[in-house]
């Protein structure tokens, strides 16, 4: 499972001593999938966007700017976001029509998103 905290870096870095402690402490530390998420930026990843990549997995852009309503520019920030946080990659392929289209695919297909605030 992959978890989203949200927080600050020194909530990252309080993470990251607390990890660093139990392995100087000879336990068995188990490997986190963890990513930290500013609370702004949360805010958008909980858009719609995101839910639509995941049903489709691999959609053009074109056509989830289409679906979404959203124009291009918009578009383009939530999915800059949620790259930024590796949860889709958008790469650049030649469609049928020889034109080069951007192709976003959800990196979480089968995997449960969790969401967590720290107070």
């Amino acid at each position: 499972m992959k978890e989203i905290r949200v927080g600050s870096l020194e909530d990252f870095f309080a993470s990251v001593t607390e990890t660093a402690r139990e392995i100087d402490q000879g336990k068995t530390v188990t490997p986190k999938y963890t990513t930290w998420v500013e609370p702004q930026d949360l805010a958008c990843l909980l858009q719609p966007t995101l839910k639509a990549i995941r049903q489709h997995k691999r959609v053009y852009f074109s056509v989830l700017s289409r679906e979404l309503h959203k124009n291009a520019r918009s578009l383009k920030k939530d999915l800059d976001i949620l790259s930024k946080y590796e949860l889709i990659s958008i790469h650049s392929e030649i469609n049928a029509k020889h034109r080069r289209e951007r192709v976003i695919e959800s990196n979480f297909q089968s995997e449960q998103l969790e969401f967590r605030a720290l107070v």
